[in-house]
């Protein structure tokens, strides 16, 4: 007589075995909706890296602003200047989960992207230079053709903006907690860090301001670089020429 029900053995050989092609797709799926992510951030900082440099083929090849005189912030530059192509879920970097309301996923690296506040002239005595009309006068920024490490130079990094103070920065300050001591200009000769020199990896602070690397696994941070491209750095892959320039 032909048997037509699974003995109970069956079933559950049956069963174990969907639990193993679980166990083995389960990581393999995950992975790739985290590449699928990823993918979606570089694409975002490509589209900021288009928007920067039409900002630099408009301005005479300066670099935007981190801020500018008027406390305006880069992206709000962006947006002011070019309403039509900007667009705001590029401030959404996918893998991010940290949103507060003012959260922000990315931020620009001030030794590049100067604040033109920090250009103003000064008197001998270090008091700000104020001509007859009372106003300051501001020095110049970078321009691309300054940089001595173009295809190095950061721009635009993954971060958290939103520190424990209630305090939402976008951008990295000189490049504040994450790398201390960089400036915008450095002297090779006498700088601590040497453009081929690497990092101390910096470590994320919950709940503060900094670079993260949140990709992959947590392996990497998504950077535009100065020449257009991004690439994905791991936290202890970043040398002096990424976060300063050289004379």
């Amino acid at each position: 007589m032909k048997r037509s029900n699974f003995t109970l053995i069956e079933l559950l050989v049956v069963i174990a075995i969907i639990g193993v092609l679980v166990s083995i797709l389960l990581p393999a799926l995950s992975s790739a909706r985290e590449r699928g992510r990823d993918a979606v951030c570089k694409n975002n900082l490509k589209q900021w890296g288009g928007l920067i440099a039409f900002w630099g083929s408009d301005y005479n090849g300066d670099i935007l602003a981190s801020y500018n005189y008027a406390w305006t912030n880069w992206d709000d530059q962006l947006k002011n200047v070019y309403k039509d192509t900007y667009m705001q879920e590029l401030h959404d970097c996918p893998t991010f989960t940290e949103y507060n309301g003012r959260e922000r996923s990315y931020s620009s690296l001030k030794p590049i992207m100067k604040h033109q506040i920090d250009t103003r002239k000064r008197n001998p005595d270090g008091s700000l230079y104020v001509d007859e009309n009372g106003n300051n006068q501001y020095g110049p920024l970078f321009k691309f053709s300054d940089l001595r490490f173009p295809s190095d130079a950061f721009l635009i990094m993954d971060a958290k903006n939103w520190n424990n103070y209630g305090t939402a920065y976008p951008f990295l300050d000189s490049p504040g907690w994450a790398w201390g001591g960089m400036s915008g200009s450095l002297d090779e000769s006498s700088a601590t860090v040497k453009p081929n020199d690497y990092h101390p990896a910096f470590i994320d602070v919950l709940n503060f301001t900094g670079p993260r690397f949140r990709h992959l696994n947590n392996k990497t941070s998504n950077v535009l670089i100065s020449d257009g491209h991004v690439s994905g750095f791991e936290v202890d892959a970043i040398q002096g020429k990424n976060t300063a320039n050289y004379y």
